[in-house]
């Protein structure tokens, strides 16, 4: 039960690994928790948003029955997960910059 939960979730969830990863990285340097620099969150997520979908396309394709010749919908797992990191980590990246621009000048202005 356990094998055919993980076979089936864990490709779902690493599409969307990386992006929540980089949201909740960006929130906890928001709060000052870690001290990282944006441009080094945004590619750690980049990277891991495009290494997952690969390893979940091969875990899937380990466990496909012998003698399987048609690979197109695991393969586009791999695609379009790929894609979804293409898009969403820039767009995360420069959406949770400018917040953090905006407040820190906002602080500026406010002599805090």
């Amino acid at each position: 039960m356990i094998a055919r939960f993980f076979f089936i979730l864990f490709p779902l969830i690493s599409i969307i690994a990386a992006p929540v990863m980089q949201i909740v990285l960006f929130i906890l340097k928001a709060k000052g928790k870690v001290n990282l620099p944006f441009y080094a969150i945004t590619f750690i997520a980049f990277v891991v948003g495009c290494i997952l979908p690969v390893v979940a396309t091969m875990i899937i394709i380990n466990r496909l029955p012998p003698g399987t010749k048609c690979l197109t919908s695991e393969m586009s797992f791999c695609i379009v997960g790929v894609f979804f990191t293409i898009v969403s980590v820039p767009l995360i990246g420069i959406v949770n910059y400018i917040i953090i621009a905006v407040k820190s000048r906002q602080q500026k202005s406010a002599g805090v």
